[in-house]
C-alpha cells in the first residue's frame, strides 16, 4: 500500500464489510497500492469532462492527445499489454 499498513487497512476493510452486510449491500473496494504512476492527459481547451455510466471510453498512449469524454490520453504506454 502507498499509505498506512496492512493491519490498519485490514481493520478498515472489516468495518466496510460489516457495514455492507448490515445494509445487505454489495460494495466495491479500491485499494491504493503502489504501482506504476498512471495519469490521464490534459483535456481539450482545459475543460473538465463528464463520464456517463455505461459509455465507452478509449484510452490512447499518445500523451500529447487532448482528450474529451470519449477518448483521453494515458501516461502508461504499456497499459494495453499489461491488462487482460
Amino acid at each position: 500500500f502507498s499509505h498506512g499498513d496492512h493491519e490498519g487497512h485490514g481493520a478498515c476493510l472489516e468495518r466496510l464489510r460489516t457495514a455492507a452486510a448490515n445494509k445487505n449491500r454489495n460494495i466495491g473496494i479500491l485499494l491504493d497500492t503502489k504501482g506504476p504512476e498512471i495519469r490521464t492527459g490534459f483535456f481539450a481547451q482545459g475543460k473538465k469532462i463528464e463520464l456517463v455510466k455505461g459509455q465507452n471510453l478509449v484510452l490512447t498512449n499518445d500523451y500529447d492527445f487532448k482528450g474529451d469524454n470519449k477518448k483521453l490520453a494515458c501516461s502508461y504506454p504499456s497499459l494495453a499489454k499489461s491488462v487482460r
